[in-house]
């Protein structure tokens, strides 16, 4: 069932004094994604057969989504085959934790009402 959210804009002073347990937590949340994104990278370049060196210097560095596709794409081209729903399920569930990841990486931390907020700020 689908969550009904309120969005408002909250204008005031950003604030990076956040309390010990939410810095810990948005902490894991950037360490164990950039472990996700290394993994996902590492198998395209084992995929492609080159190694960490080498794809470091010839292959970009998109998004996870886009490694996965990539991936897919590599497979594809190899006539080789891999869970398709698993894939699926895995590309989908990258963009919403990586939407995530992103928010607290680079929103702005503020109090409004006694609660902590994070508010994207991006764009016009």
């Amino acid at each position: 069932m689908a969550k009904d959210f309120v969005l408002h804009r909250v204008q005031g002073i950003a604030d990076h004094n956040l309390p010990a347990e939410m810095l810990r937590e948005i902490g894991r949340l950037m360490v164990r994604w950039a472990q996700f994104e290394y993994s996902v990278q590492q198998t395209v370049w084992e995929t492609l057969g080159v190694t960490p060196a080498q794809g470091r210097i010839a292959i970009r560095e998109p998004r996870v989504p886009d490694r996965l596709e990539m991936i897919n794409d590599i497979l594809s081209l190899r006539n080789a085959t891999w869970d398709g729903s698993l894939y699926t399920s895995i590309i989908a569930k990258s963009r919403r934790v990586n939407a995530f990841r992103d928010l607290m990486a680079h929103g702005i931390w503020g109090q409004h009402d006694g609660a902590w907020h994070c508010q994207l700020s991006r764009g016009s």
